[in-house]
């Protein structure tokens, strides 16, 4: 059955080269944007807000990261904000795009404001910059204050004005897109203190597509364009029907669907549970801990999406919709993707190219086997490099060294969840 996401990514990809995935990322976002604060997962542990932090990387130019955003997501919303009733014309203005740009206090200042609306979507073109501006002393803390702002619980704060600003109820999922840049400034505090865990990650899949078209006329014409602007108010006009819907929780009322989420969040748990052990700098686990909430969220919004055109049919007193197995699945195997995504993005941090100090050979041989040396129970391969920016090529060198002058030995090992890993030991009697 075809939604509103379905639509939205389907749409975009026949206009843009960007990736399916950021665009049905983008419809996610949009679709979160409208569920709005009032609208909840339950479980047992608590009510689940439907809100989603999405951040894109890819090259500039290439990957297509803004043109859907700046060219499709902002006007759509424009028009959503003026039938839902939003007055642009306010100062502040009220709209359903959170500011972008923003210091903490003004941020504070806006969400407190009884006239403004603090449930929508901070949208930003260039997360990398949010790195930059958290070294100012006026924002320090910014990448902290992201997490809060996307859990809706804002620590109360004293402004310049001496003022105490608490704001209440807040809901924002944010979209963002950045270039591999910010793998020079993005640091394992962005993981460890929680921020970086709470993102769904989209990396650019290195497909470079080039749309063929039968004449100019197909990609020039005045009337395409305006077939744009008419879809975009179409699609604002779906979304509104979701903003209005009487429905306020949903949960899995389908057993099944149930058993499909505790089965693969026991998964996540013993593969989280293996790594800490493992090595506790390991940031996977803490990217572990948090996938089992996102796919709850994908399932609880993909609900909306597919019921988009039947949620005006529904009774008022109906205020629960079943998540069935359909959308759990839709929101395991999304949340699996972005998993994988992670993974791909650890990779690349690791192998940066960074400024280091020129090391001999021989230093880097023996800091390697002193490494291995301090680890009793040996080192895996992800352990061993974690802080070490080095060329494979270098690697294969001091590898090589140790393993042919048999000071290291490498084995193979199986873990109770993922994939088989190699541990290094020292080569003493007992270890061989």
């Amino acid at each position: 059955m075809t939604g509103f996401i379905d639509e939205f990514r389907d749409f975009i990809l026949d206009r843009t080269d960007t990736s399916p995935d950021w665009a049905e990322a983008i419809g996610t976002s949009l679709c979160s944007t409208a569920i709005g604060s009032d609208r909840r997962l339950v479980t047992l542990m608590g009510a689940i807000k439907l809100n989603v932090f999405y951040i894109m990387i890819g090259p500039s130019g290439i990957a297509s990261k803004s043109v859907p955003i700046n060219q499709f997501a902002r006007p759509l919303l424009e028009h959503y904000n003026e039938f839902v009733g939003y007055d642009p014309n306010m100062d502040p203005p009220q709209t359903c795009m959170l500011p972008g740009h923003f210091s903490i206090e003004g941020i504070l200042q806006y969400l407190s404001n009884p006239d403004t609306i603090h449930s929508g979507i901070l949208m930003r073109d260039e997360f990398t910059n949010m790195f930059a501006d958290s070294q100012k002393q006026y924002m320090g803390g910014i990448i902290e204050f992201l997490s809060e702002l996307y859990d809706g619980h804002l620590n109360a704060r004293y402004t310049r004005s001496t003022k105490l600003e608490k704001p209440t109820n807040v809901y924002a999922s944010i979209l963002a897109a950045t270039t591999p840049y910010i793998y020079k400034v993005m640091s394992p505090n962005f993981f460890v203190q929680g921020t970086g865990n709470r993102v769904l990650w989209v990396l650019w899949d290195k497909e470079v597509r080039r749309k063929t078209y039968k004449s100019p006329h197909d990609f020039f014409g005045i009337h395409k364009d305006e077939e744009r602007k008419l879809w975009c108010k179409d699609m604002a006009k779906k979304l509104v029907k979701i903003q209005q819907s009487k429905v306020i929780t949903v949960h899995p009322g389908d057993e099944e669907a149930g058993k499909l989420w505790m089965e693969q969040e026991n998964k996540w748990k013993d593969e989280l549970t293996e790594r800490f052990n493992d090595n506790i700098y390991d940031l996977q686990h803490l990217y572990l801990g948090k996938i089992g909430q996102s796919a709850l969220k994908l399932a609880g919004i993909h609900v909306f999406s597919r019921m988009i055109d039947t949620l005006p049919k529904i009774p008022p007193t109906m205020t629960s919709l079943p998540v069935t197995v359909e959308d759990m699945e839709w929101g395991l195997s999304r949340a699996n993707k972005h998993l994988e995504y992670f993974h791909e993005l650890l990779e690349q941090w690791r192998t940066r190219p960074v400024h280091t100090e020129v090391r001999s050979l021989d230093e880097q041989v023996q800091y390697v086997k002193d490494r291995i040396s301090d680890s009793t129970n040996g080192i895996t391969w992800s352990a061993l490099r974690q802080n070490v920016k080095w060329e494979k090529r270098t690697w294969f060198e001091v590898l090589s060294q140790l393993y042919d002058t048999k000071e290291i030995v490498a084995v193979v090992y199986a873990p109770k969840v993922g994939r088989p890993g190699i541990k290094f030991f020292v080569n003493k009697p007992a270890n061989t």
